[in-house]
C-alpha cells in the first residue's frame, strides 16, 4: 500500500504501476480526459479543485516554494486520491518525465537536511504539490490541470483532440551531487551535459554567433507571467550554420526536453515544429562559461518553442528548464483554431 509523505521509490512504483498507453487517440475519450475523471470521482468535494478556464488562477503558475497554490495539496489527499493523481501524471508525461518528477519531489527532502530545517518546518516537503483544474473535464469543451510545486509546473490544457503542455517547467537543487546528502540521480544532468557538448563543438565563427558576452543570467528570461517576455532580438547561432553532427546534437536536444511527455503529445510538438521550419528556423544562445561548474545559461528558439536551461545560482548547482511555446501558449492557438470551427460549424465566430 502506498503511504502518504512518500519515498522516491513509492511514488515510482505509482507512477509505473499501470501499463501506458502510447497508442491512444487524445480526443475525446482520451486516456487524460479518463484519469482526469477518476481523479474527481475520489473527491467528495470535487468543486475544491475546478477553477475557471482561461483565468488569472490557470495563468498564474510558478517555480519556485509559493504560499498561495491553488487545488490540493498532495500529501493531504488520500491514497486513493494519491494514486489517481499520479495516473493522471502518467497519462501526459514518459517514463523519463515520471521519473523527474519523482525525484524532484523528493529532493525537497534533501533540500530540507541540507538547510538544516526542523521536523516540524513545511518550507521543504515532498508532497507539497498541488493539482487544480480549468474548466470541468469533457471532451466537447476546452479544459486543462496542472500540478505544481517547488521545482514542477505542469500545465496541461486539452481543446477538442489537441493537447498542450505549455508552459512546462521541471528544476534541480542540488544538480550535483552532495556526499552524505544526497546521493541520488542529478535529475537534470542530461539537460546540462548535452547543451555544453554542443556549445563545445562549434569551432570560432560558431561560437563568436552563438554567445552572448557577460555573465550568464540569475533565472530564465521567458519569466514565470502569463505573457511571455520579449527575447533580445538576433541572438544565436543559426542551425542552418551548423554541420550535420551538430544539428543532430541540436535535435537531440530538442527531443531532450519534449522526451518529458508522453510520445504522441511530444511527437505532436515536433509536427508543429517541423510544419514551422523544422530544424532550420532554430537557434541557440549559450551564455556564461563553457567547463563544469562554471555558471552558464542555453536558450533554444523557434517559431513554436523557446527551451531555456539555466544553471548559475549556488554555484552552477541550481537547474531550471523551462519550455514556452510563443505560439501556443497555454494551448491559445488551439483554442483560436477551436472556437473558429465552431463558429463556422454554427454560423457564426468568436472573437
Amino acid at each position: 500500500m502506498f503511504l502518504r509523505f512518500a519515498l522516491p521509490f513509492a511514488l515510482l512504483v505509482l507512477f509505473s504501476c499501470q501499463e501506458q498507453n502510447n497508442g491512444h487517440d487524445h480526443g475525446h475519450d482520451s486516456p487524460m480526459l479518463a484519469a482526469a475523471l477518476h481523479v474527481l470521482e475520489t473527491f467528495d468535494d470535487k468543486d475544491s479543485l475546478i477553477f475557471g478556464f482561461q483565468t488569472t488562477e490557470q495563468y498564474g503558475w510558478h517555480l519556485y516554494p509559493k504560499t498561495d497554490r491553488i487545488g490540493r495539496r498532495y500529501s493531504e489527499m488520500t491514497p486513493e486520491q494519491q494514486e489517481a493523481t499520479m495516473a493522471l501524471l502518467r497519462s501526459t508525461l514518459s517514463e523519463l518525465g515520471e521519473e523527474q518528477v519523482a525525484a524532484i519531489m523528493q529532493l525537497e527532502t534533501v533540500l530540507k537536511a541540507l538547510e538544516k530545517r526542523a521536523d516540524d518546518d513545511d518550507h521543504r516537503h515532498p508532497g507539497k504539490y498541488f493539482l487544480a483544474f480549468f474548466g470541468e473535464p469533457k471532451g466537447d469543451q476546452p479544459w486543462g490541470w496542472r500540478f505544481e510545486g517547488h521545482h514542477i509546473s505542469l500545465n496541461i490544457s486539452q481543446i477538442g483532440d489537441k493537447i498542450s503542455a505549455s508552459p512546462m517547467a521541471f528544476g534541480s537543487y542540488p544538480a550535483r551531487n552532495i556526499p552524505g546528502i544526497h546521493d541520488g540521480r542529478e535529475i537534470l544532468k542530461e539537460e546540462e551535459e548535452k547543451g555544453r557538448a554542443l556549445a563545445k563543438s562549434f569551432d570560432a565563427a560558431q561560437l563568436r554567433a552563438a554567445k552572448v558576452e557577460g555573465d550568464a543570467p540569475d533565472e530564465i528570461l521567458t519569466s514565470f507571467a502569463r505573457e511571455i517576455a520579449a527575447m533580445p532580438p538576433g541572438q544565436g547561432l543559426s542551425a542552418t550554420d551548423m554541420n550535420e553532427a551538430q544539428r543532430a546534437m541540436l535535435e537531440e536536444l530538442v527531443r531532450l526536453f519534449f522526451g518529458k511527455l508522453e510520445a504522441p503529445i511530444a511527437e505532436a510538438e515536433l509536427k508543429r515544429m517541423a510544419d514551422a521550419g523544422g530544424l532550420d528556423a532554430l537557434y541557440f544562445v549559450w551564455m556564461g562559461g563553457l567547463e563544469p561548474l562554471e555558471r552558464h545559461y542555453y536558450r533554444i528558439y523557434g517559431p513554436t518553442l523557446i527551451l531555456e536551461y539555466d544553471n548559475t545560482q549556488n554555484d552552477a548547482n541550481h537547474i531550471h528548464v523551462v519550455w514556452r511555446d510563443p505560439s501556443n501558449n497555454f494551448g491559445e492557438n488551439y483554442l483560436l483554431e477551436h472556437y473558429q470551427s465552431a463558429g463556422a460549424e454554427h454560423g457564426h465566430s468568436h472573437d
